[in-house]
């Protein structure tokens, strides 16, 4: 496209945004008139796709937190729930209108000035606080997560005495994407490709490529007993915040242990059940160690030693997988 053709495009779109778009106040109005987040999707299509698939968007609605509230009767859970506007905010209070989104985009991009704010330099089709670098720091997620953050911070601290640097809450729960933030209507146009951020807020994130694991176990067989044959474990991680996270409400990872023969068959299994809401969970930058005893009589059968951790669906039930290692006897 001829250059100045180009730049006389780029200045009608902006001119269009800045008289026509700019008129739509609804976008930016402030409780209890703010907008839906199903209204932010008609322009930013992928991340409403994305969060709509979300636990912020299922924050209100999942049965399992109507359940945990007694049917939304326990008062001190709701708010993070469905939420306020909490930019710059250490208090965060319920929203009464679009109830069943949860966490929207409101929630957390709408500031107190009457802007939509995010880490961007864009041409904007609203009113809008850009590159701003408050979207890319953990303490906005902290508003809600407070143990996560205290507990990050803590970490912080430790690697920073060390020369390192930790990741953000964004860097691990908000995968990277190289697109467009606009990708329907007119102001398509007006944007670029850029670095965002997908809006999954993926609960449990995969370690980034190249980088190690975010579990290691190791394991060592101790002299027999008349008790039985006891292995010592060591479990670490290398996550910034404690394994459940967070201290609010049901959460839990199960250790699983077990001995298992050359064709895969599990000998015997031993379980150790980690709760968030007991503050019993596998701490950062610690060592979790433990002695699992088995049945001598078994050891002749046993070819490899298992150690699993699960994450719990319910009180009941397992759920996702986070880490699986098999080393031989």
């Amino acid at each position: 496209m001829n250059q100045r053709l180009f730049k006389a495009l780029l200045i009608s779109l902006v001119a269009f945004s800045l008289s026509g778009c700019f008129l739509h106040s609804e976008i930016v109005e402030a409780p209890p008139n703010s907008f839906s987040s199903e209204g932010c999707g008609e322009c930013h299509f992928n991340e409403y796709e994305e969060w709509k698939e979300s636990g912020h968007a299922k924050a209100w609605i999942s049965e399992a937190f109507r359940k945990e509230t007694d049917d939304y009767q326990v008062e001190k859970c709701l708010a993070c729930h469905r939420a306020m506007p909490i930019y710059g905010t250490d208090k965060v209070t319920l929203r009464q209108e679009h109830a069943k989104e949860g966490v929207n985009c409101v929630t957390c991009h709408l500031t107190p000035d009457g802007e939509i704010g995010g880490p961007h330099f864009v041409l904007p089709a609203h009113y809008v606080k850009m590159s701003d670098p408050y979207f890319l720091e953990s303490k906005l997620c902290g508003t809600c997560h407070e143990a996560h953050f205290e507990q990050w911070k803590a970490t912080e601290k430790r690697l920073e005495a060390q020369g390192k640097e930790l990741q953000t809450c964004q860097d691990c729960h908000m995968p990277a994407a190289y697109r467009k933030l606009i990708v329907k209507g007119i102001m398509q146009y007006a944007h670029w490709r850029m670095d965002t951020k997908k809006h999954t807020f993926d609960a449990l994130p995969q370690a980034p490529a190249g980088e190690a694991p975010w579990f290691t176990a190791t394991h060592q067989l101790l002299p027999k007993t008349e008790r039985g044959l006891p292995i010592s474990l060591r479990l670490s991680h290398r996550i910034p915040h404690g394994v459940p996270a967070g201290i609010f409400g049901f959460k839990a990872v199960d250790l699983i242990v077990s001995l298992k023969s050359a064709s895969g068959q599990v000998i015997e299994e031993q379980q150790r059940v980690f709760h968030a809401e007991n503050k019993d969970f596998i701490k950062a930058g610690e060592t979790y160690e433990q002695v699992f005893t088995f049945s001598r009589s078994l050891l002749g059968r046993a070819e490899f030693f298992e150690v699993r951790l699960v994450r719990r669906d319910s009180r009941v039930s397992l759920g996702q997988q986070i880490f699986l290692q098999q080393n031989r006897i």
